[in-house]
């Protein structure tokens, strides 16, 4: 179990790069399919996100 949280901090550490770089700065708000808003901030999060977790656990679906 403590690897599993291990891998989500750092998920979530990694995660913040992108999203604290776009912080302070302007940026297009998309409206996805199901009419939810996404910025380019969300989509690099959840790059490094599915990076971390997939190295570490490559046979689970993410």
């Amino acid at each position: 179990m403590k690897r599993f949280l291990d891998k989500a901090l750092e998920a979530a550490r990694a995660a913040s790069v992108p999203v604290l770089a776009h912080f302070h700065g302007s940026f297009e708000v998309e409206i996805k399919d199901d009419r939810t808003p996404v910025t380019i901030a969300d989509r690099e999060a959840e790059q490094e996100i599915r990076r971390v977790l997939s190295g570490a656990f490559p046979d689970h679906g993410i």
